[in-house]
């Protein structure tokens, strides 16, 4: 009879994550218009708007990339134009884009500077993902009166080529700057997560250098020496390895809870043990209950932890459990059934929760 679940503390990522390749500025009403009477875009006599055909033929080639969709719903047309958009700049790029959603999701909230406030960059902070590339817009609807929706969504040339040019040389920065940490400040929890943000970063600038390539590139920027985040993820292996955090446990039995922690921070690649510059203090809590209505023997138990930062005295990733385990005539069991419990969430959860959270400990811009 088991109850309890373990909650961590780390920031809830809201929603999916965000895919700074996969944003895009939807003008859903400046620019979309059901009936197909665009000023500039033409129809023919019978008002298919040319676009549904082919969408070179009213978006030149030389300022633009253009794909068509249409779907039985508006929804579905748009996502099925932007998706043949995308698919222009190679088949994997959506799923690369993918990969590096943490990266993005920081772009979304701000964290990454770009040289110039541009609307496009203004997208980045404020659209919701959708399976496109980040300039892509919808720039035309039409039904045909009959059962399909038409869409085409473009991506101009000119200012997208700008905003991945930006992007390329604010990724380029916090390369320079994880570069440029002490020794010290890099071998700490805060420089682990620099350095997985900076390996994210690099990704991202691979991809972004490809699609950038495709639109013409930029001048001054030699997209060809980009390189992607292996070797900070290297680096971000060794640093783990550097650093020390000691498990205290008070409640517990027999150090069970102690070595389920300390396997959990092997697991996540840090070294267990004193001497460190960070403490995980944990505080486990059993309670024998009985049920008049019931004959067996019941354990509600608490879990409680906190990592500490010895040099700042900042407690961080919290994480909490609550439950009860039951037993048919022993309390004593009961009790072993609730630390197995704790054991076994502790063992499954913590260490992806704490590299989860060790990703949102970015530096403020």
């Amino acid at each position: 009879m088991r109850y309890g679940t373990m909650r961590g503390a780390a920031p809830r990522k809201t929603g999916a994550l965000l895919l700074a390749g996969l944003m895009l500025l939807v003008l859903a009403g400046a620019g979309a218009d059901p009936g197909g009477k665009i000023p500039g875009l033409g129809q023919s006599p019978g008002g298919r708007p040319f676009w549904a055909d082919d969408p070179y033929a009213v978006f030149p080639r030389s300022e633009y990339f253009a794909a068509t969709g249409y779907a039985a719903d508006r929804s579905s047309a748009e996502k099925n134009a932007l998706a043949a958009l995308t698919a222009l700049f190679g088949q994997n790029i959506q799923a690369e884009l993918r990969s590096v959603s943490s990266y993005t999701e920081a772009v979304s909230q701000g964290r990454v500077q770009f040289e110039e406030n541009t609307s496009l960059e203004n997208a980045v902070r404020t659209t919701t993902q959708l399976d496109t590339l980040l300039g892509a817009e919808i720039r035309g609807v039409w039904d045909d009166g009959r059962s399909l929706i038409y869409a085409v969504a473009v991506m101009e040339k000119a200012p997208a080529r700008r905003l991945y040019a930006s992007m390329i040389r604010a990724n380029s920065r916090i390369l320079d700057g994880f570069a440029a940490m002490p020794a010290e400040e890099r071998n700490s929890l805060g420089g682990y997560a620099r350095c997985r943000f900076a390996a994210l970063a690099a990704d991202a600038n691979v991809i972004y250098g490809r699609v950038l390539t495709m639109l013409g590139g930029e001048p001054g920027l030699d997209v060809s020496a980009l390189r992607g985040g292996d070797e900070y993820r290297l680096a971000q292996n060794a640093i783990a390895q550097n650093i020390r955090i000691q498990v205290r446990v008070s409640g517990d039995r027999s150090n069970r809870i102690r070595e389920a922690f300390s396997g959990a921070i092997t697991k996540a690649g840090f070294r267990s043990g004193a001497g460190g510059r960070y403490v995980l203090d944990v505080t486990v809590s059993l309670e024998p209950l009985e049920f008049l209505s019931n004959s067996a023997r019941f354990c509600r138990y608490t879990m409680d932890s906190g990592l500490r930062d010895t040099q700042t005295d900042s407690v961080f990733y919290i994480t909490s459990m609550r439950g009860r385990e039951g037993h048919p005539n022993s309390i004593a069991e009961a009790e072993n059934l609730a630390i197995r419990a704790i054991e076994n969430e502790v063992a499954g959860t913590y260490a992806e929760g704490l590299v989860d959270f060790l990703s949102t400990m970015l530096p403020s811009p």
